[in-house]
């Protein structure tokens, strides 16, 4: 009976850490189950701007990678508009 009343316990316990866990990631708090980190990784990115010093290719992938960046987070400039006249 009270390896059973142990048990209980427990599995009441975890789900009531993970309705606050998921509670928490709603309010943007913590990653937990439902939403992963966004964005690329800041080791990525570094490990990207080591590979255009050694393969001249990797710059135009890091060049198209910041340019998406900028777009997601609204940092871009809008563009131009040519008028006739």
């Amino acid at each position: 009976m009270g390896l059973l009343l142990v048990l209980a316990v427990t599995a009441v316990g975890i789900l009531a850490a993970d309705r606050l866990l998921l509670a928490l990631e709603a309010r943007g708090l913590v990653y937990w189950r439902r939403r992963k980190p966004g964005g690329g990784s800041a080791t990525g990115n570094a490990m990207l701007a080591m590979q255009a010093f050694v393969e001249p290719g990797a710059r135009a992938v890091q060049e198209t990678v910041e340019r998406e960046e900028q777009v997601e987070d609204g940092e871009s400039e809008p563009p131009t508009r040519l008028t006739s006249r």
